[in-house]
């Protein structure tokens, strides 16, 4: 399997927590499903394959989760390194409501209750 491509954009990544990577107008080589590399250049082995262009915008290699919930909303950038689960179970089995009382999360459908989160 050859599913190879290019993704032409900004492109913004990390290898680790302290070291962020950008290259502006650059192409994301893509094979086998997988992110092999970054190109500043389209090298001639590779002028046949498919470009997607998305030029102007930033394109982030990998699986990355960039959306919050309003009863996590205060807790963005805490316990990354937890599974979804313990997460869950960590931080969001109490929040403080509007009167600053600390309650016991009963429903996610009531959007009242989120609302003042994003405030």
């Amino acid at each position: 399997m050859n599913d190879a491509f290019l993704i032409k954009g900004d492109i913004c990544y990390s290898k680790n927590e302290d070291t962020l990577h950008e290259f502006k107008n650059a192409y994301l080589y893509c094979q086998n499903c997988k992110s092999e590399g970054v190109l500043l250049n389209i090298p001639s082995d590779l002028q046949n394959i498919p470009v997607y262009d998305y030029s102007g915008c930033i394109v982030i290699p990998g699986f990355i989760d960039l959306h919050t919930h309003a009863s996590q909303y205060k807790y963005r950038g805490i316990g990354t390194d937890l599974l979804f689960s313990d997460w869950m179970n960590k931080f969001t089995k109490y929040f403080y409501n509007e009167n600053g009382l600390l309650v016991k999360t009963i429903s996610y459908e009531d959007s009242t209750i989120y609302r003042n989160r994003y405030e």
